[in-house]
């Protein structure tokens, strides 16, 4: 098992700072990665081996880019393993005439109102999946087609459809209505749970965040960020010197947000960043390549219905779509956080990689 931090994570960094432009961005990210690889595959004897990539978040929109460019290096791996992934970001990015992420994030809404016991008493008593079941049979069958129509609809197809948002929400019929029935995750984690002073993280619905005011549209800070990220990298930290006898002064980045505002993500006339495409070329070119998508259902930042959504529409042969499987995790984007789920997400991983190409 290897592990690799792009440049600018972890201690990884360029020679010198103004060559991290050549690194920070969709493309020279994948390409250096690709070549990282390659490298360290010749030079350690493992071209024949089983060759399995695991992304996480950007990581996976990461893995899926590289799983197509490492073929024209010659290189076709065995498969994929996305955890919390995003590939295409316009199902998960709000933005003027993009209403898509509101019908994909609104099961997530439903699995998070129901953890906190918002919803009403009908739906609040069965099983937390029959719940998000009728939520995204409507998100699909009503919400978007509402959402298509705009100013066109009706006072009552209007007064309709903020009545099932209410139900399948949690929220209060005259902050849909004010919301112009398209409520954001951001505002909806802060919202949900105003009447206890606390807001949901972005990361695990099931979490939550002790903010300063009940008033505002957005959350002071994130539980994940800024309390369990500093285990994990404190762990890290003392892993590395301790076991692998590896130290130095830098800082490790297990997040860096400078890094983030600088990334070079393409031109507006580029489109949303999708690396979707390249999946499905890896695919259809290397038909014996497996993909595994494991999906934290408490999850906002990148939602299990989303991520659903985007691999629903790669354009693949009928022939390879049982290329894909699913494992969903009652856990949040950092799906190993819950015990639970990090034993149920290992053994599912050991059973893909185990599992031979049909």
């Amino acid at each position: 098992m290897v592990y690799v931090d792009p440049v600018g994570a972890g201690y990884s960094r360029a020679a010198k700072e103004e060559l991290n432009k050549n690194y920070w961005s969709i493309k020279g990210d994948i390409e250096s990665l690709a070549e990282f690889i390659r490298l360290y595959l010749n030079r350690y004897g493992r071209m024949t081996s089983p060759l399995f990539l695991c992304g996480e978040s950007y990581g996976a929109f990461r893995a899926a880019g590289l799983a197509d460019h490492l073929l024209t290096k010659n290189i076709a791996l065995s498969g994929l393993i996305l955890v919390s992934a995003v590939l295409n970001f316009q199902a998960s990015e709000y933005g003027k005439g993009n209403d898509l992420p509101y019908a994909l994030l609104l099961p997530t809404f439903t699995a998070a109102a129901w953890y906190h016991q918002k919803l009403p008493a009908d739906l609040q008593a069965r099983p937390l999946r029959e719940a998000m079941a009728e939520a995204e049979h409507w998100a699909v069958n009503g919400y978007t087609l509402a959402l298509m129509r705009g100013d066109l609809l009706s006072e009552g197809e209007r007064a309709e459809v903020i009545e099932r948002l209410e139900r399948y929400t949690g929220l209060e019929r005259r902050y849909i209505e004010r919301s112009n029935l398209r409520v954001r995750y951001s505002r909806f984690i802060k919202e949900l749970l105003r009447d206890q002073r606390r807001s949901l993280s972005a990361y695990d619905a099931r979490l939550t965040n002790i903010d300063e005011l009940a008033i505002g549209e957005e959350p002071d800070f994130d539980v994940i960020l800024s309390v369990l990220g500093s285990p994990y990298t404190m762990l890290f930290n003392d892993y590395v010197r301790k076991e692998l006898g590896y130290s130095n002064d830098h800082e490790y980045q297990t997040l860096s947000m400078s890094v983030n505002q600088a990334w070079d993500f393409g031109k507006p006339l580029d489109g949303w960043p999708d690396t979707s495409a390249a999946l499905r070329s890896a695919i259809s070119k290397n038909t014996y390549m497996r993909v595994f998508v494991a999906r934290g259902i408490y999850d906002f930042a990148t939602s299990y219905f989303a991520i659903e959504y985007t691999m629903n529409h790669l354009g693949l042969d009928p022939a390879l779509r049982g290329n894909i499987r699913y494992g969903d995790y009652e856990s949040g984007h950092m799906i190993y956080i819950d015990l639970a789920s990090l034993a149920r997400l290992k053994q599912d991983v050991a059973e893909f990689i185990r599992t031979p190409s049909a």
